[in-house]
This record gives structure tokens, sequence and C-alpha cells, in this order.
């Protein structure tokens, strides 16, 4: 392969040292002292100007397979590239003024911005662990390679847990070794983890991948939804949550206004959280907090609690929650505490490890509360084994790397009842859903039962069985 190169600057020429063991290189510059200079390490150079198309015939163009232009001058460049597109395939050329990017772009030439390449290099070195692609794709930092830490919440999580919305997994480097992403493929400490997708939504999902500060609820979308239909609390609480978490704004949907509500949202229109306030009268504030939900923007609703009805406690009948979950894909915030939260609680059941687990650790880092895990045992004379203990054993080990304050309580019965029973009104207990288990009066679906009879406020995390 033959590649041209248009400049005997620092370049220029270090291009040229780089390639020279794969490409038949030939500088084309037209000062003496650098075609010395290019000359004394090994390069051929022709000399003479590279904005003539006949020098450039005469230095062999026809026979390139690809023109790079490194000068200083932006006219130089673009005319230089102008007059290689006659010959060549591929044509490459740096632009000093980024003002003039266009031009190069709309002459069909691959323009790489000088500043922001050298940028990007600076950027690389002040983020340990984080590498942004320079000009490769689009150029506009849709690729990143990160490092996982030591600690990192993606450590020991299979790909198909994470919600890959706006993003993905090109390839994971282990050691030596490339391996192509696989959705039963668990990251580990020490991966170089190859991400692609939408610039912003990567500078979030390669933080969380490192181990970096919480990221609640941006593993799941940018802003929060809050959805009530006459509860202030509800509106007082979503607002609190996401000041204190890394959600980029709030929108709001309330059913029925009264004074004190309007007042409430009137001062929240002139805040920098707040970009949208959604109110509306006739339509069910649920049904439009799952529509919404379903656009992709949030990462978490805050909800306002119902009442569970005869019918609904037996299964007849949905909750209106219920059906919002077995929707969705992302937290659901069923209001009912005081915030900020002094207590997360996670229970652990003995027939499923908690993917909401993450969740959990990642609330208490962001509001310094303490962590309870609740192993939950079923009665002794169910003559059920325990199976939870290594889940407990993970806990101890990432709430040690976090530095999170958490205390362990086990307990053996009715899991509603001794959930419920160690939680308050300043508590956030986490939860799974799981989707299409149902609810009937022999079969409770648990985690719903504790939604609704929690004296605080609980977290469920809808998840596929």
């Amino acid at each position: 392969m033959r590649v041209m190169i248009l400049g005997a600057g620092q370049i220029g020429v270090e291009l040229a040292k780089r390639i020279k063991g794969d490409w038949e290189v030939k500088i084309v510059e037209l000062n003496q002292e650098k075609i010395e200079l290019a000359k004394s390490i090994g390069i051929e150079v022709f000399k003479g100007d590279g904005t003539s198309s006949v020098v450039l015939r005469r230095a062999g163009i026809e026979e390139a397979d690809v023109f790079v232009s490194t000068t200083g001058d932006d006219e130089v460049n673009l005319e230089a590239c102008r007059i290689a597109k006659l010959y060549v395939p591929h044509v490459i050329s740096i632009v000093n003024d980024e003002s003039k990017m266009e031009e190069f772009i709309s002459s069909g030439i691959e323009a790489i911005p000088r500043a922001k390449a050298l940028a990007t290099v600076i950027e690389n070195r002040l983020q340990v662990g984080t590498y942004r692609a320079v000009n490769v794709g689009l150029g506009i930092g849709e690729i990143v390679e990160t490092t996982v830490l030591p600690g990192s919440p993606a450590i020991g999580r299979k790909l198909k847990s994470l919600k890959r919305k706006g993003w993905t997994i090109g390839a994971i480097y282990r050691g030596e070794k490339l391996i192509l992403p696989e959705e039963d493929l668990e990251v580990m400490e020490g991966d170089r983890i190859l991400l692609i997708g939408d610039p912003e939504i990567l500078k979030i999902v390669s933080e969380f991948m490192r181990g970096g500060k919480p990221q609640f609820p941006r593993q799941y979308g940018n802003r929060i939804l809050i959805a009530a239909k006459d509860d202030l609390n509800t509106l007082r609480e979503g607002i609190s949550l996401a000041s204190r978490s890394e959600a980029e704004g709030v929108d709001v949907i309330f059913q029925e206004l009264d004074l004190e509500v309007e007042s409430f949202l009137e001062d929240l229109c002139t805040s920098e959280i707040v970009d949208c306030v959604i109110i509306e009268g006739e339509d069910d504030y649920r049904k439009i907090a799952m529509e919404e939900s379903l656009t992709g923007r949030y990462g978490a609703i805050v909800l306002q609690k119902e009442k569970m009805g005869v019918f609904s406690k037996i299964g007849i009948r949905k909750t209106g929650l219920q059906s919002i979950l077995e929707e969705i894909e992302i937290p659901v915030i069923l209001s009912g505490g005081e915030f900020p939260y002094e207590k997360v609680v996670l229970p652990i059941f003995e027939d499923w490890a908690p993917i909401s687990l993450e969740i959990a650790l990642d609330v208490s880092r962001m509001l310094n509360s303490e962590l309870l895990y609740v192993r939950i045992n079923p009665p002794f004379f169910t003559g059920e084994e325990g199976s939870a203990e290594h889940i407990c054993e993970e806990i101890s080990e990432k709430t040690a790397l976090y530095r999170i304050r958490a205390n362990r309580i086990d307990l053996e019965g009715n899991p509603i009842q001794e959930v419920v029973s160690v939680s308050d009104e300043n508590s956030l207990i986490v939860l799974d859903y799981l989707k299409g288990r149902g609810n009937n009066l022999f079969k409770p679906n648990v985690p719903l039962h504790i939604a609704h009879k929690a004296k605080g406020s609980v977290l469920l995390l809808p998840v596929q069985e």
C-alpha cells in the first residue's frame, strides 16, 4: 500500500516514521531544510509545491492509495486535497482552523481537527483508564475505551443485565485476549471495554463501568418522571431525590390541582432542575406515566402510592402499579415516606438473586444512607434449604469497597410481614419485581404486597424472570 504525505513538518515526518514499516511512504515538500531532515531518517521526499497537479503527478500520486495533507496552512491543505481527490480514493487532511471543517467535509475529504485531536490526547492522559477515539467513526467521541476498576458496580454483571439504550459494547479486552460481547458474558475487574454510542450517554456509562460516583438513575435514562393524582408529598419527594441524584431534570404529571400545588409548581418552573411540567386534569396520571416512560427519556418514575383493593389483593384485578410494572423496564419509586431516606432496605429471598442490588448500593452511596440487607429464610417447617448466603457475602464485600454503612439481619417467616417490620417512614425498600408472576390468594406477589404495605417508600425494578 502506498501513501503520499504533503508536508515534512513534525506531523508529516512523525506519521511517516510510524507507518513506513507497513506502507510505501513518499513526502512532498518544498522547504529544503525539511527535505534534508526527512531524508536523514530514511524517508523518500519529492521536492515541489503540493498545490500543483503537475507536481503531484510527477511525485506519483496516480499510484498512491491514500493522500494525507499535514501542513499548517488550511488553504494549502484544501487545495492539495481537492487535486488529490481526482486520483486517490482516500484523502485525509489536518484542519487547523475548526471553522473551516465544513469546506473539507463538503469536498469529500476526511478532516481531522487539530485542536480537538490534541485536546482528546490530553484528556485521555488526565482521565486515567478512559480513552476516547479521535476521528474514528463520526469522530465525535462516540467510541470510548474504559477500564473496569476494583469495586466497580459493573463487576460480575452479565451484559444482558445492562440496559443498553443509546449505547452498546463493541469488544472487551481481557489481558491479551479480545473477547466478542455475548449476553451471558460477565464483566471482570481489569477488563478494558470498548463502548459505542451517543457521546453524552457514554460519559455516564464509562464512569459507571469504571466505578466512579453513583450514577442513579442515569443507568436507565437521563430524567426523572414524577406522577401523582393529588399528593404534594410525592412531588416533594421526587424533586428532592432528583436534586441529590445524577438526573438531568424532572418532568411532572399532576392530575388534580389545588392552590398549594399550583404555588409549588410555579416555584418549580423557575428552578434549574425542572425543565418541563406536564399537568393533566382528565386522563389517569398512571396511564400517562406509563406512556411517557416508554419514550426512553426517563431513568426512574416517582409514583404516588395507591390503596390496594380487596379484588387486587386476591388477584382478580390488577393494581395500577402492577399494570405499569408489567410494561416498563425502569425503576419505579412508590412514594410514601420521608426524604432523604435514612436507611435503604434490601431484602434477600432464597429463590432470587436481586438484580436491584446495584441500585441499592448506588442510592446508599448517593444519599450516604445506611444499607440494611435482610435475608429472609423460609419457616423451618417448610424444609427448604437457605441458598442466599453467597449473595450476602457479595453485599458485604461491596459495601466495604464503597465504604457504605451496612448492617445485616436474618429473619424467618412470612417475607411480606418480615420486610415491612424492619422498615419505617424514613426507609426506602429496594426490590426486584418479577414480570409475569401474577398475584393470587394462594401465591401472593411478594414485592407488590410489600410495596403497598410498607410504611415508607419502595423502589421496584421490573425484571424478566
